[in-house]
């Protein structure tokens, strides 16, 4: 099963329970995404798990992109504290969990609009 499965199962399962698990997932996926888009590309990339960045790259030759930068950066500053929690982070819930799934959701649908029905 891919990230997105887990995480689309893990949201309907309970977003609440489940929020820092989905925001981790969510992230992944969208770090791989971008990263093989620059590769197909015949791009590369920063070693990162910065979405901004990797999102600002991929936006050189996709400009649709530069509408989703500042979800993907929040998404971003979400991965840290929802893959090492510490007794002094608030937890993450719902709304956190939902604009994640958005998120990951929104930049498939993009990749594929603008790359999968142009290589068709």
């Amino acid at each position: 099963m891919t990230d997105r499965g887990v995480a689309q199962l893990a949201f309907a399962d309970s977003a609440k329970d489940h929020a820092p698990t989905i925001c981790a997932i969510c992230q992944q996926a969208c770090e791989k995404m971008l990263k093989a888009y620059l590769l197909a590309r015949g791009g590369s990339f920063k070693r990162t798990h910065d979405l901004r960045t990797l999102g600002e790259e991929a936006a050189r030759t996709l400009p649709p992109l530069d509408d989703l930068l500042a979800a993907l950066a929040e998404l971003s500053a979400d991965f840290a504290p929802s893959r090492y929690p510490s007794e002094f982070e608030e937890g993450f819930g719902e709304v956190e969990a939902r604009r994640a799934v958005e998120t990951m959701e929104s930049l498939k649908a993009m990749l594929e609009e603008h790359v999968v029905r142009q290589s068709k």
